[in-house]
């Protein structure tokens, strides 16, 4: 999914679910830059400190060179979390892949239940644990039928690309009111509408249960019928259509909602110094802590230590797969 969904259709559903507009903010605000956390940062507290105080961690790569490993790290976490494969849809080629994606199934389940249970703690990283498990969550529905690694499973015929998750398909899984195809399967005519709004319902539910609430039946089918009226049925192409008209539609529910910038976090919680590097001629870039601020109650900070969590959490659920 793309921004359309992981920050403002999240920000709807979290809203409609009953969350503060500060908490909307920062749920909807976390499952976004899940997709734009991708440099790791080392942190000094000084100009002359010789080792980093703080390392964050990267959510996400567009690295196709990168190492099994490092993938194994990022895309089955944040992005393809492996699914049921029992109920994986029907390939013409018969095919099976152990991290295949499939929606909502039992890991993304457990990881999603982890957050809420820490968001349920008071844990000062629980809102922002909520939001990137519901970014990963959320891609089990637009990314079924890939799997998070390098691999033939993933490809489609006569396309040039590294066959890591959905590259083949380019952006297609991912937008909003769009019909695609999906070649491999023995039913390849795709919907995202349905996919989406199946995801939309879950979470919905998730964010009720997380603030100890059940689902209201006739609430959800306001919303429902509110999301249907404002995707407007469906195109096809290979262009993304109508994205500019439906966020405006999402921001008359969620007029509080500000526009996404992808480095408002690093750049209220982090300063650049050009400083010269020790025994040498040269001079660095080095990153530090703003002056005046808390650190360990940065909105960036909190955010990398909810996605720590996330990962050690997704790697205790997973045990054994990332090593498939």
């Amino acid at each position: 999914m793309n921004k359309e969904f992981h920050y403002w259709i999240t920000g709807v559903l979290a809203c409609k679910a009953g969350f503060t507009d500060e908490q909307v903010k920062v749920i909807s605000y976390s499952s976004q830059y899940v997709d734009d956390n991708d440099e790791s940062i080392d942190v000094f507290n000084d100009e002359m400190e010789p080792l980093p105080c703080y390392r964050s961690t990267i959510t996400q790569s567009m690295n196709p060179m990168l190492p099994r490993t490092d993938m194994m790290h990022i895309y089955p976490i944040f992005h393809f979390i492996p699914g049921d494969q029992a109920k994986a849809s029907s390939r013409k080629d018969k095919n099976r892949h152990v991290l295949n994606t499939t929606p909502d199934s039992s890991y993304a389940r457990a990881i999603i239940d982890r957050a809420v249970a820490v968001f349920r703690s008071d844990s000062p990283t629980g809102i922002y644990r909520l939001g990137i498990a519901t970014h990963a969550y959320a891609d089990t529905w637009a990314h079924q039928n890939f799997a998070g690694c390098k691999d033939d499973f993933n490809a489609f015929a006569d396309v040039p690309l590294p066959n890591i998750g959905h590259a083949d398909a380019v952006h297609h899984p991912d937008w909003v009111a769009h019909r695609w195809t999906d070649s491999r399967l023995q039913n390849p005519e795709i919907d995202n509408n349905v996919r989406f709004l199946a995801a939309a319902k879950a979470i919905y539910a998730v964010f009720r249960s997380a603030r100890g609430e059940e689902v209201q039946q006739d609430a959800w089918n306001e919303l429902k019928e509110k999301l249907i009226g404002i995707w407007q049925g469906t195109y096809s192409g290979g262009t993304e259509t109508g994205g500019d008209e439906r966020v405006a539609r999402y921001r008359e529910i969620v007029p509080f909602l500000p526009d996404y910038d992808g480095r408002l976090l690093q750049d209220s919680t982090l300063r650049t110094e050009y400083v010269p590097v020790p025994g040498s001629d040269n001079f660095a870039n080095r990153r530090m802590w703003k002056n005046g601020i808390d650190p360990e109650s940065s909105p960036w900070y909190l955010f990398q230590e909810a996605a720590k969590g996330h990962v050690d959490d997704a790697k205790t659920i997973l045990q054994g797969l990332l090593t498939a």
